[in-house]
């Protein structure tokens, strides 16, 4: 019985009658499924993030990268800045005593005029 024409809707797709009960067995079996594709998706859908989550969550990730790299950066110019200013070798302690001691080991420069050399600016130019 074969014609090339597709199945009436009343035979199932090996041309037998749906009256025998496959087709109702299939039909119940998907009705069974499809009730549990749909829970599982209303849960899905329940915990699902939005795209204003996302947005949320991106905008948040930037400030604390940004927030980070810069404690980071400060925290890395402090600790440089120590290191550099105390890395070099101390100058040997002094004392309140050493900068006159140190004034009396250079002697100093004393400059003698002898009395008749300024009295010339004293007189008038002739």
């Amino acid at each position: 019985m074969e014609s090339g024409l597709p199945p009436s809707p009343e035979f199932d797709n090996d041309n037998r009658a749906s009256e025998d009960g496959r087709m109702n067995n299939r039909v119940s079996r998907l009705e069974v499924i499809a009730a549990d594709v749909l829970a599982c998706l209303a849960k899905i859908e329940a915990t699902m993030a939005t795209r204003d989550d996302l947005h949320r969550l991106e905008v948040t990730l930037i400030k604390w990268v940004v927030g980070t790299v810069g404690g980071v950066g400060i925290a890395l110019a402090t600790v440089m800045t120590f290191v550099l200013n105390n890395a070099g070798p101390r100058p040997a302690p002094s004392s309140a005593v050493a900068p006159a001691a140190q004034a009396l080991a250079t002697p100093p420069i004393v400059i003698v005029i002898p009395p008749g050399a300024l009295q010339w600016q004293a007189q008038p130019p002739k």
